[in-house]
């Protein structure tokens, strides 16, 4: 596991590229300095920031890159502000196997749960599907619907609300996005007073905790796994 963090970062990191990620240049020096993932780990980024440069440094699946779907957007003006940094992306265009979960027991009284493996569009069926409970909502006289989409990161928040918006428009006012974490925090701010939350560096340790527990962990079933393919062969 130490090996892995102190190897090369699979994608230098350049001014220009930090330029092209809409860094602030305060981060500039400190991160051109990083050669490996435990130097990256060490740099105190805000969040939304350290989201954006470990999606760029990550090695990319070039089959899977290939093979995703198309994109949808509703004017030239979304190509203009997409070029000049204000849109985030484009919502994705569904095919029919997604499409029909849009409505999916639309109506029940019980909670629903849609499962499917990574890159099966689940987000994104279920961007369509607040816009389709509003619009079911309202039509059954309720004008003023109140929808809450909760996700796991604050780079999705914002990711997930300007495409909401796009799908929305003036009914966006309806939908209140927020992480989870957020929401939790809330319930213990009005019952116990504001949480106690762990510094940065404290973060830092125990994900690079986690990472060499679970690379330990895994080590021996990758030895079995490969014991196994000696045998067969």
């Amino acid at each position: 596991m130490q090996d892995y963090l102190e190897s090369p970062l699979p994608v230098e990191i350049t001014e220009d590229l930090l330029h092209r990620l809409r860094l602030p240049e305060e981060y500039w020096a400190t991160l051109t300095a990083c050669r490996t993932l435990d130097d990256l780990m060490a740099v105190n980024l805000p969040g939304k920031w350290c989201d954006r440069i470990f999606d760029c440094i990550a090695e990319p699946n070039f089959d899977q890159v290939l093979n995703q779907p198309s994109f949808v957007t509703g004017s030239t003006d979304d190509l203009l502000r997409f070029t000049e940094g204000e849109l985030l992306g484009f919502l994705l265009k569904l095919n029919p196997e997604q499409e029909k979960f849009v409505s999916w027991a639309i109506n029940a009284s019980v909670p629903t749960l849609l499962k499917g493996g990574p890159g099966t569009g689940k987000s994104t069926v279920a961007l369509y599907r607040v816009r389709a409970l509003v619009e079911i909502l309202q039509a059954n006289g309720i004008e003023k619907p109140k929808i809450l989409f909760t996700t796991y990161t604050n780079a999705l928040v914002a990711f997930s609300q300007q495409l909401l918006a796009s799908l929305l428009g003036e009914d966006i006012q309806y939908v209140n996005v927020k992480t989870a974490d957020a929401i939790i925090a809330s319930v213990i701010s009005q019952s116990t007073g504001k949480p106690n939350i762990a510094s940065g560096d404290v973060l830092r340790k125990t994900i690079k905790q986690a990472l060499i527990y679970a690379i330990d962990s895994l080590e021996p079933r990758l030895e079995i796994c490969r014991t196994h393919r000696s045998t067969a062969r």
